[in-house]
């Protein structure tokens, strides 16, 4: 799988932040789709049935949570890796969004865009070699 065929929705509210991630993204090599709430992340999340997921927890019409929980409740969307993206830093939130099926958690405050990445690619690199067995 050639990196600039991997699909990666980001869903994130804060316009900034969303561009930043996107343009990373799309300046590695992936294609990346970004939506600006929770039900129009699902709805591109199951439009477009993304390699790789990018989640904010604070989210206006759907929570994070809520979006986090419909994914691994469809059949479709239930074993696409999702990174948790959240300026909530608590253990409890953390504790919440894994138990829900996030794969990773990352704080916003402490995160740099090199370790956005380094998650994408090892992600994405594992479900490749996952594929190929």
């Amino acid at each position: 799988m050639s990196k600039n065929s991997v699909k990666v929705v980001l869903v994130e509210d804060t316009v900034g932040t969303r561009t930043l991630y996107r343009d990373l993204l799309e300046n590695h090599g992936y294609l990346a789709f970004d939506a600006e709430n929770g039900e129009e992340g699902l709805t591109l999340i199951n439009n477009v049935k993304p390699d790789l997921i990018l989640l904010d927890l604070l989210l206006p019409r759907m929570n994070g949570f809520e979006v986090l929980k419909k994914i691994r409740d469809t059949e479709s969307t239930k074993n696409i890796p999702v990174i948790i993206i959240s300026a909530l830093h608590s253990e409890s939130a953390k504790q919440t969004a894994l138990l829900l099926g996030a794969n990773l958690y990352l704080v916003k405050e402490s995160l740099s865009t090199a370790q956005i990445l380094e998650s994408v690619d090892s992600f994405l690199a594992a479900r490749t070699h996952l594929r190929k067995k």
